[in-house]
């Protein structure tokens, strides 16, 4: 019995391209994609906004999405976040668009949302410490413009010991989009906690050395929102946000304010 061949050897450009496609299956195909839109709120049109929240169908596949509003120099913007494989349902577009206005770039792509630059993503801990429903919290900064680079720097290259210490705190989903609004950039923040003690979590993270050192190079860049009297992170309203919990029977939750943004973790 002749005994079989033994397999051909691959090239070597091809087995380093096989290795890395496995590489990059591992590292990014299992988190849940996260995007972020906004579009300006038409003046005088808040209240009507929101109400038109209430009437929203539900997105038909397994997604999160949250709407948030936030004033900005005489305007009213809302924020859209997106954790699914969805992007903004076109039905809401249509019971949207009558108290929006898109923002210059979105309205040269004949968009009503414009898509926001997502810089930054850690998907934190894993396993929930509490049973309670996560803390969402919502977060706005403006950002200098000889700040940009630098910062973009920063994370592109986040330190692992920043990184671990958001997984100690309990907080998971942490994510940072930039947008240039009226020639201004600004960053929308948004994650979540899970633990039992929000305050004892953030404290801890607020005492994390590595943390510290991070705040010292991202506060330099950062511009606070003028409500803001300690830190540099303001919040946002909460106006809606739906669950569909993984094929669940989707509902759409009451609004109400995202959790206080005083005491939030690195990296900002």
């Amino acid at each position: 019995m002749q005994p079989l061949p033994l397999p051909l050897p691959l090239p070597r450009r091809l087995l380093a391209f096989l290795l890395l496609a496995g590489l990059f299956t591992t590292l990014y195909a299992l988190p849940a994609a996260t995007s972020a839109y906004v579009a300006q709120v038409l003046p005088g049109k808040n209240t009507l906004l929101i109400e038109a929240c209430d009437s929203l169908d539900l997105p038909k596949q397994s997604s999160r999405v949250g709407l948030y509003m936030r004033e900005i120099g005489d305007h009213s913007f809302l924020f859209i976040l997106i954790e699914g494989t969805e992007t903004v349902p076109p039905s809401w577009k249509t019971t949207l668009s009558p108290f929006l206005k898109p923002l210059p770039n979105a309205q040269r792509r004949r968009l009503m949302f414009e898509p926001m630059e997502q810089i930054f993503f850690e998907s934190g801990a894993e396993i929930a410490q509490s049973s309670k429903e996560p803390a969402r919290i919502a977060m706005f900064t403006g950002l200098k413009r000889d700040k940009e680079a630098h910062y973009r720097l920063l994370h592109d290259n986040p330190w692992p010991d920043v990184l671990a210490a958001i997984q100690k705190a309990n907080f998971k989903n942490f994510s940072i989009f930039l947008e240039k609004i009226d020639g201004n950039i600004y960053l929308f923040g948004w994650l979540e906690h899970i633990g039992d003690d929000f305050a004892a979590d953030s404290a801890l993270n607020q005492q994390d050395p590595a943390s510290i050192r991070w705040w010292a190079e991202t506060d330099a860049c950062q511009i606070a929102p003028p409500e803001v009297k300690k830190g540099l992170w303001g919040g946002l309203q909460e106006i809606a946000f739906v669950d569909t919990d993984g094929g669940s029977q989707p509902s759409l939750r009451d609004p109400h304010s995202s959790a206080t943004t005083e005491s939030v973790p690195s990296p900002q």
